[in-house]
């Protein structure tokens, strides 16, 4: 309830929606470290989700570069019955 209310608006607003809310006397600083501390938690899990994906490495290039490389496009084909794709 602390990282939520502390989330959703000031401090002070979240103490005394916790008074309001659940009968709970805490303090702003109380709301303050709380709500911080879930929130660093939230961040750190996410990193390690982030860590855990696959990285994506390109091919090496072996060989010569080629000067020219040439692209054509052929239409002919275009449209095609079912039995042909």
């Amino acid at each position: 309830m602390h990282a939520l209310v502390g989330q959703q608006a000031e401090f002070d607003q979240g103490r005394e929606q916790l008074q309001l809310l659940a009968g709970l006397e805490v303090t702003i600083k109380s709301v303050e470290r709380i709500a911080g501390a879930i929130g660093a938690d939230i961040a750190w899990r996410e990193q390690g989700e982030i860590n855990k994906a696959r990285p994506f490495y390109l091919p090496v290039i072996v060989g010569e570069s080629i000067p020219v490389f040439y692209v054509q496009m052929d239409p002919s084909g275009v449209p095609v019955v079912k039995k042909q794709t």
